[in-house]
């Protein structure tokens, strides 16, 4: 997504914005469908948890750095064409909408992690429709097939962007998770 930093005048003025836009929801299509895949994998239980309890903590610990995903390419054409109040309305409409449905569900479901994550994740979901609302006049409709899309990336990718979206990944990856590795690890952090 860094290339559209980088090329966004140009795509707009060419007409091949909305190709690009798409071709970056498919790529974060994938990204979500393997990040769902290894939080499967990563949550078989080990010495009597459950399966759907593990799977919610890895699920919740993911969702914060994925959740770019779902909206990503619909808020950062706003923020190109300058339309800032909308970004900063929604994310801290979105950011309120979290906090008061966590806490509303902290406290009908106390001590369970599964309504938390699956209460997250709803309001995620939500926010993908108020992001493709608030964005619908900066965002082309456009369809791209994900073949399409693999070899557009394939184009985008070869430089240095891979290198530097790799990067950012594993950095927030690190930063989510180290505690739960360690927890998992029965590292005493005291």
């Amino acid at each position: 997504e860094l290339s559209l930093y980088r090329d966004y005048g140009r795509l707009k003025a060419e007409g091949e914005l909305g190709r690009r836009l798409a071709v970056f929801k498919n790529y974060n299509i994938a990204k979500l469908i393997i990040a769902f895949a290894l939080v499967l994998l990563m949550a078989i239980p080990s010495k009597g948890e459950t399966y759907i309890a593990q799977m919610s903590l890895i699920g919740f610990a993911l969702s914060l750095p994925l959740a770019q995903s779902f909206y990503g390419f619909m808020r950062d054409p706003l923020r190109f064409e300058h339309r800032q109040e909308v970004v900063a309305l929604v994310t801290a409409l979105q950011k309120l909408c979290m906090v008061a449905v966590i806490l509303i569900t902290f406290h009908f479901f106390y001590g369970e992690v599964t309504p938390l994550f699956l209460s997250a994740m709803l309001v995620y979901v939500a926010f993908v429709w108020v992001w493709k609302w608030a964005s619908k006049t900066v965002v082309p409709k456009t369809a791209v097939s994900f073949k399409e899309s693999y070899g557009e990336l394939k184009k985008v990718l070869g430089g240095t962007a891979i290198w530097i979206h790799v990067n950012g990944v594993i950095a927030g990856a690190i930063l989510t998770l180290d505690i739960f590795s360690l927890n998992f690890a029965h590292v005493d952090i005291e």
